[in-house]
């Protein structure tokens, strides 16, 4: 089941880098920082077998992009 696991995570962070890639143009950082996000919270779901922990993850991830934003620093 780990080479499953491994394979799985390795699919969902490159669905998810490429699907942020397809509606916006990102720089090397960005897509690494993606990519890092991306595997948080697929190994969170492989963890604990449930995907609202990763989608929390991701909600709080945009939500501190978008306050940065509003604070003027990115």
């Amino acid at each position: 089941f780990a080479g499953a696991g491994a394979a799985a995570t390795v699919a969902s962070v490159a669905l998810f880098v490429c699907l942020h890639l397809f509606f916006e143009g990102l720089s090397g950082a960005e897509v690494t920082q993606l990519a890092f996000v991306g595997f948080g919270c697929a190994c969170y779901t492989l963890a604990t077998g449930r995907l609202w922990g990763a989608v929390l993850i991701h909600l709080i991830y945009n939500a501190s992009f978008f306050g940065l934003m509003a604070l003027g620093t990115v």
